[in-house]
């Protein structure tokens, strides 16, 4: 009787970023050429957790992550 009890406990997390979507992106600031510091410090975010969400040391699950892959077109939800 416990495990059915678990089983009604998982929460699904946030989506994961797809990998094809992440290199779009990444590409688009060298098409662009601006540079991701650039991009972060405009828009009030990170250089530095912008830069490891693009790197995938990131996932961005919450919090300012979640907001800038977001913000970056990684993931849906509201824009920043």
């Amino acid at each position: 009787m416990a495990a059915d009890a678990n089983a009604n406990l998982h929460v699904p997390i946030a989506e994961e970023i797809d990998p094809a979507r992440l290199e779009h992106v990444r590409s688009g600031f060298a098409a662009r050429g601006e540079s991701v510091r650039s991009w972060a410090m405009t828009r009030g975010f990170s250089p530095r957790m912008t830069s490891a969400i693009l790197n995938g040391d990131r996932k961005g699950l919450r919090g300012k992550g979640h907001k800038i892959a977001v913000a970056l077109g990684l993931k849906d939800g509201p824009r920043a």
